[in-house]
């Protein structure tokens, strides 16, 4: 039995699966220097290495439509805004309602402190060795980001 994804009510549906990835490193010590902030994902982002690609997992990095403020997946070859890190996802994210619709979420993002970057995904695509790997550790250290893997 899962559950369909409408207010708890139970029943025969698609299986839900859940995402867990720690994010920030160097323990209860490396939450107390990272910084959040809250912000609404575009209900058209999508995580390309998911399957469904519209449930986002924890350590996405994230960039800013500058039209509409919302964010989405960075992509570092875009010119709407997002090709700039805002900063990284924590938590698993569904884009979808229960009808299969696109819909805006509110979520807290971390914006700066230290993060493993193990964790990281561009894209859906594991961080190490992806091809904007480069680019990504160059805006992810202009905002201040500390990198476990540079300490």
């Amino acid at each position: 039995m899962t559950s369909l994804g409408g207010f708890g009510v139970p029943g025969v549906g698609a299986l839900d699966q859940t995402y867990e990835q720690e994010v920030l490193w160097g323990g209860d010590n490396g939450k107390g220097l990272a910084l959040f902030k809250n912000a609404v994902i575009d209900g058209a982002a999508r995580d390309a290495g998911n399957t469904p690609t519209t449930v986002l997992r924890p350590g996405l990095l994230l960039g800013k439509v500058t039209t509409s403020g919302k964010l989405k997946e960075w992509n570092n070859a875009a010119t709407d805004g997002t090709e700039t890190v805002y900063g990284v996802l924590l938590e698993q994210l569904r884009m979808t309602d229960e009808d299969g619709n696109n819909v805006d979420r509110v979520v807290r993002v971390l914006v700066w402190g230290p993060i493993k970057v193990g964790a990281l995904l561009i894209q859906g695509a594991t961080f190490k060795g992806h091809a904007d790997e480069s680019a990504a550790r160059t805006e992810l250290k202009a905002k201040n980001f500390m990198l476990d893997d540079e300490y």
